[in-house]
């Protein structure tokens, strides 16, 4: 089994990005609204209870700038 933690949801974010964008490069933005439903499905269905025990949202965004060296 994998181990869950914030980096891998980043990456999984980001990847679901960068394939929305090549559908819209290929002509085929119809598929973007599957992209984000699966995305939105996955992370409910698998990650949410990780989330909620990890303060949320919130350490994501603390996380991500803590790791970016950006500043809130």
């Amino acid at each position: 089994m994998y181990q869950i933690n914030w980096g891998r949801i980043a990456t999984l974010v980001a990847f679901c990005c960068v394939l929305a964008e090549q559908c819209v490069r290929m002509e085929m933005p119809h598929l973007i609204p599957r992209i984000v439903d699966w995305t939105a499905s996955f992370i409910n269905s698998r990650l949410h209870s990780w989330i909620a025990e990890n303060n949320g949202w919130v350490n994501y965004a603390v996380f991500y700038c803590y790791s970016s060296l950006c500043f809130v």
